[in-house]
């Protein structure tokens, strides 16, 4: 009792400590199991003892174990321990010894998933002969086969456990609305893909949540960087060949395994060796051309201590020029082999970068065949950030070219590299400072916003299935403005203002009826202009129930006093007249009365002349006036 005292005399009464030895040896059921643990060890016929405690139910439940479950193995800590078992449990006579979990153990398992089965026929091994590998595209077939087949039984894993899923989803969805997160993407799917399965909604959009995240924390990336496989690597000619008549496209398994692994030793290199400085946050993601090479978009943030201010430093990070064969020819052969774009332009207009794109000219647009990544560049003799902070290279015209056949490429054809990496990879790796010029321009079209950019190249979808719902509900007008309130605010609508205007007119039959009816008229013509304003009036009551507005997702503004025009009868009844069928008879009117002006100037003589009496004035001045009438219609005078 030093430790609780300082010292060899103590407060602490005894009797109270044996009262409390007294109720564990009683009801603790832990002090139970090393009293017995200890008799056992005092036993000098038993050998050295460990104890090992364990609890075997409620291990996977949220909930306190209880007694009943905990318990102790005391079991022999020799060299000649049996450790064939997994636990060894002591009868409370003392008597026997059970083995518990040998058959467990013991038990092999019979079956295996899909995948294993494919991945087990796909992956050669040493020193046996593989069949499937050496049929070629055949070969390819069969992955391509066996891919659909692994793709089909996920889906009917999914198909067939909605029930689980659905709880969990509509759980944290009821939830959210409970709340009044008045939002869900997926309001009336009638299959909901989990989060976990490659490719679906929801595996896309946790990946962006975790782009935005990135972003939030450490602001713009700093650094773009494309790497592409390159087939002609020697680990993947050397496993190539082996076989007589395969190449690097008939073993697309080979050249994927190769590429990752290049891949992540490319990250580590920019993480360890900080090529471009001090890197906070790298991201990337692997996409496959139609040859089936596969690539990376990596994008990479670095520390605001090593971020570029000056436009000479760029040229220590990118390069943009053909080295000096003489100084450096293994640079040279990289840069040549790897890093050139072309030839295209006039010399080659069949590549694919050469397509047809309009140029302006004198307020006019003319379509000229031309490269869409505009090379050959223009030299520059510095490298310079122009207004909109987009960076131009350092191109000099140094009399450096490549032969390639049928022409000569210099350094306007040369794509920004950094030679470190190309060095030690020998494959196309394309380096550049970010742009977010680039990033707005699609198809030559400097674009406001993000969103309208993302439009434009197609990555956010349509609202075909918004519109089709919408158009293919046999309901009331007033019921489908329910119903596009409802997409508004539950459903991921792309472009709300393009789904209203061509929907909004199948939400406003009633209005004309419901305003006669209050005007007691007994018909009411409302133009365009105004009876959107009314159907946008009846959405923003529905919206106004859940706190939104007609603004929030892009959509005009209500009219000011709109309602109260609506209720004056003098207003309406002054306003009680097609504009269109007006608008087309005028249309008419003013071609009929124009035809008939021109064949009577045409016609006539005597009307082409100037007035030389006073009888030929007065007939004079009385066809002109008739000309005239007939023009007023149309708003317009003809002399």
């Amino acid at each position: 009792m030093r430790f609780f005292g300082g010292g060899s005399s103590t407060d602490i009464s005894y009797e109270v400590v044996e009262k409390l030895i007294d109720i564990l040896n009683m009801k603790n059921e832990l002090v139970k199991l090393f009293r017995t643990a200890r008799d056992k060890i005092n036993d000098p016929g038993v050998p050295e003892l460990k104890v090992r405690l364990y609890s075997v139910i409620g291990t996977r439940q949220y909930k306190l174990p209880t007694s009943d479950p905990l318990g102790a193995i005391v079991y022999d800590f020799g060299d000649n321990t049996r450790t064939d078992y997994d636990l060894v449990i002591e009868c409370k006579g003392g008597l026997t010894l059970r083995d518990v979990g040998r058959s467990r153990s013991n038990k092999k398992k019979n079956k295996m998933t899909m995948n294993m089965f494919y991945s087990y026929q796909l992956h050669d091994r040493y020193n046996k002969f593989g069949l499937l590998s050496r049929y070629g595209r055949l070969y390819q077939q069969y992955i391509v086969t066996a891919y659909c087949s692994l793709e089909f039984d996920r889906l009917d894993y999914v198909r067939n456990h909605q029930q689980g899923i659905r709880n969990e989803y509509l759980s944290g969805l009821y939830d959210a609305l409970h709340r009044g997160d008045h939002f869900g993407s997926d309001i009336g799917s009638r299959t909901i893909l989990p989060a976990s399965f490659t490719g679906g909604p929801r595996y896309m959009y946790n990946h962006y949540l975790d782009v935005l995240a990135i972003y939030r924390v450490h602001g713009n990336p700093r650094y773009f960087i494309t790497f592409i496989c390159n087939s002609k690597w020697p680990e993947i000619r050397r496993y190539i060949g082996r076989y007589q008549y395969l190449t690097a496209n008939d073993r697309a398994d080979i050249v994927a395994r190769v590429f990752y692994m290049k891949l992540k030793m490319i990250i580590n290199v920019l993480k360890e060796e900080e090529l471009f400085g001090s890197y906070t946050a790298v991201l990337c993601t692997i996409e496959f051309q139609k040859r089936g090479l596969p690539h990376c978009h990596t994008l990479l943030w670095i520390k605001s201590a090593s971020k570029l201010s000056d436009p000479r430093d760029v040229d220590q990070y990118v390069s943009a020029e053909l080295p000096d064969p003489k100084r450096d020819p293994d640079g040279f052969n990289v840069v040549s082999e790897m890093m050139m774009h072309g030839p295209c332009g006039s010399v080659n207009k069949d590549v694919l970068c050469m397509q047809n794109i309009e140029t302006d000219s004198s307020a006019t647009y003319i379509k000229t065949v031309m490269c869409t990544k505009k090379f050959p560049k223009h030299f520059n003799e510095s490298t310079y950030f122009d207004k909109d902070g987009f960076v131009h290279y350092l191109r000099r015209d140094m009399g450096i070219s490549v032969d390639k056949g049928i022409c000569k490429l210099d350094n306007g054809c040369v794509v920004r590299y950094n030679r470190a990496l190309c060095l030690r990879f020998h494959a196309h790796i394309n380096v550049e400072c970010t742009s977010f010029k680039d990033v707005l321009t699609v198809k030559g079209h400097l674009y406001c916003t993000y969103r309208e950019a993302y439009l434009a190249m197609d990555l956010l979808g349509d609202d075909t299935e918004w519109l089709s719902a919408i158009e293919e509900a046999s309901a009331t007008s007033a019921e489908i403005r329910t119903l596009f309130s409802h997409i508004l605010m539950f459903c991921d609508v792309t472009d709300p203002l393009r789904l209203w205007r061509k929907t909004w007119k199948l939400m406003s039959d009633d209005i004309p009826i419901r305003a006669a009816a209050t005007l007691h008229m007994s018909r009411i013509i409302i133009n365009s202009n105004d009876l959107e304003g009314y159907v946008l009036y009846e959405l923003q009551i529905l919206l106004n129930g859940h706190s939104r507005n007609v603004t929030d997702f892009g959509l005009p503004a209500v009219p000011q006093n709109l309602m109260d025009d609506l209720h004056n009868g003098l207003i309406m009844e002054e306003r009680n007249y097609d504009r269109e069928a007006l608008a087309i008879e005028k249309k008419q009117t003013a071609n009929t009365a124009q035809s008939e002006t021109t064949n009577g100037v045409c016609d006539s003589d005597e009307l082409q002349r100037q007035p030389k009496t006073r009888a030929d004035f007065c007939l004079w001045s009385r066809w002109n006036w008739k000309n005239i009438s007939l023009e007023g219609t149309n708003n317009s005078i003809m002399s």
